[in-house]
């Protein structure tokens, strides 16, 4: 067993890792600076961010990109390398919630279909890079399966299915899901089946981590407690204005039902949020910057205004009123 081990710790790194370092200096320097040449060398990648080139506003072939608030906010993914040297495409959504996905075909089609997958696990990543990077162009190639045939997925693993469609005939192929609203790993497959049948058929696999809202909530002794009828207000910092959140199909402020749950999903700034709700005291978060693709949902915890009546409990109050009626009947007497 220790021989296996050792085997596999001091194995080579995978080809597909090899010929993206060639293929990118930056990327070959840095393996070479971390003393990257093993299996076991990926653990030096954590929290390693590359600096590559961006891509120009060319839409990339055979890629699935999500856009979110009806197509006007990209939302980031990433290619994701993990510890065994494995790649897949990652991007994280907010729960319950409208995203657009798009692709486009490199050859004519004859239907494009779609399914969200529920997923048990996923990657542990080493290291991470943008898809908007010229490095994840020449990954994206790798992640695509070939197969004459591509059978659907099994039922007890299916969420939802769904069919792209291109009305403007400009080859973007669009389809718009509703993400779930329980948090988790699932995964998008999109099967491209071809006019030419000699191409086949394609297959491209988007994980996507669902995350769940943010909530306003007050903190008890058992626990804590969602509050409703919350108003969250979302601020530029620069000029202290209320988000306009009407031309992203949104609400500015939001009000929170009784999950207390609330989330903005807006374009790249510094913002701050208020909250503001009967029976406890303003609420203003420190400056914030948002980069493009991220939402905005972090939870908030209200703190009660001061009043004699949350100090002492009502069983405390009715015997004082109690003992104050006793008192003056006593001094009628």
């Amino acid at each position: 067993m220790a021989g296996i081990l050792s085997d596999f710790v001091l194995s080579p790194l995978p080809k597909q890792l090899v010929e993206l370092a060639k293929k990118f200096p930056k990327l070959e320097d840095t393996f070479k600076k971390l003393g990257i040449t093993t299996i076991s060398d990926l653990d030096k990648l954590r929290n390693t961010s590359f600096s590559l080139p961006k891509v120009g506003d060319e839409f990339p072939v055979n890629v699935v990109l999500a856009k979110g608030t009806g197509g006007k906010i990209d939302l980031d993914s990433s290619i994701v390398i993990d510890e065994k040297g494995s790649l897949e495409q990652k991007v994280e959504l907010l729960s319950n919630t409208r995203v657009t996905l798009l692709v486009k075909p490199d050859a004519p089609t004859s239907k494009v279909s779609g399914y969200l997958l529920f997923k048990k696990s996923t990657l542990n990543p080493v290291a991470q890079i943008p898809s908007s990077s010229e490095a994840a162009l020449s990954i994206f190639p790798i992640l695509v399966a070939h197969a004459a045939e591509i059978p659907p997925p099994k039922p007890e693993m299916l969420v939802q299915s769904f069919i792209y469609t291109d009305p403007d005939k400009d080859g973007i192929y669009s389809a718009e899901i509703q993400t779930p609203a329980v948090e988790g790993i699932y995964e998008v497959v999109t099967l491209i089946s071809y006019r030419d049948k000699d191409l086949g058929a394609k297959e491209l696999r988007l994980t996507t981590v669902i995350d769940p809202e943010g909530y306003v909530f007050k903190q008890t002794k058992d626990g804590e407690i969602r509050i409703s009828g919350a108003e969250v207000f979302l601020y530029h910092t620069e000029d202290n204005t209320l988000w306009n959140a009407i031309d992203y199909s949104q609400k500015n402020p939001q009000k929170t039902d009784k999950s207390g749950r609330y989330a903005f999903l807006v374009p790249e700034g510094k913002y701050y949020i208020t909250v503001e709700t009967s029976g406890y005291k303003y609420y203003k978060s420190v400056p914030f910057d948002v980069r493009e693709g991220e939402p905005v949902h972090f939870n908030i915890e209200m703190e009660a205004e001061w009043s004699f009546v949350k100090i002492f409990d009502w069983k405390f109050i009715t015997i004082l009123i109690l003992i104050i009626i006793g008192f003056i009947k006593f001094r009628k007497r």
